[in-house]
């Protein structure tokens, strides 16, 4: 009983620290790529955050009792930060199938209108390569390249080869842009969540319980969170 208290207030206490509440104008049709001028206001609210499914990019099981979802810009430098934190806590319980990590993209477009180019090149690497080359490429890219709209759009195609793909084919998938729709689509449920400061994540327990963390939530409260939780697990299979 005293550590499902104990538990709770950390819960609660990150929720209150981390949380916004404010309404957003979203406009349905704009990010839907229809026409018929249809705005709509929507409640913003973490619950608008959509279920992790077989179509996201997911690093780990989907099955995994807790999930990270994380919002990010491949130009932003503290995205770039969150992304070692994320693969920290994937090496510490992802590989044991307790934790997984989903991207999805939210862009700045007017500070860093090379993110959304960034973006398309990774679901090529999806398209051609599949989940574990997304995931090869999201890492060598923000392993080699530098952040705030500065990348050379050459190393674009040198990445994919070095993951494995086939150069031609992943130039040739870069000019189809086909991935608008996807990405928009994330960008729209980023701000719908809550997110105005990427990184933007929802960690979500086994319980159902969301968290969200506006910019960068360190190794260290991210693991206590988890270690509480999987505590909770135990004592309730107990």
């Amino acid at each position: 009983m005293k550590k499902n208290v104990l538990f709770g207030g950390l819960v609660a206490g990150v929720v209150v620290f981390s949380s916004f509440f404010y309404f957003f104008k979203y406009d349905e049709a704009h990010l839907s790529g229809e026409s018929d001028k249809r705005s709509v206001v929507k409640k913003v609210s973490i619950d608008n955050v959509s279920p992790v499914s077989e179509q996201d990019h997911i690093l780990g099981s989907i099955s995994a009792p807790i999930k990270i979802i994380n919002f990010s810009d491949t130009e932003c430098p503290y995205c770039k930060t969150l992304h070692t934190i994320l693969q920290k806590i994937y090496n510490t319980y992802g590989k044991e199938g307790t934790v997984a990590i989903v991207f999805r993209h939210f862009p700045l477009d007017q500070l860093y209108p090379k993110g959304r180019i960034t973006a398309e090149a990774l679901e090529c690497a999806n398209k051609l390569g599949g989940n574990v080359t997304f995931w090869k490429y999201l890492d060598r890219l923000f392993l080699i390249t530098p952040s705030e709209n500065r990348i050379d759009l050459n190393e674009l195609p040198r990445i994919a080869e070095y993951v494995g793909l086939e150069r031609s084919s992943f130039i040739d998938c870069q000019k189809t842009n086909d991935f608008g729709k996807r990405i928009d689509q994330n960008l729209g449920e980023a701000q719908l969540t809550g997110g105005t400061i990427r990184p933007w994540s929802i960690l979500i327990l086994s319980s159902g319980t969301k968290i969200p963390f506006s910019g960068i939530p360190t190794y260290q409260i991210l693991k206590a969170i988890i270690d509480s939780d999987i505590e909770r697990i135990r004592s309730v299979g107990e």
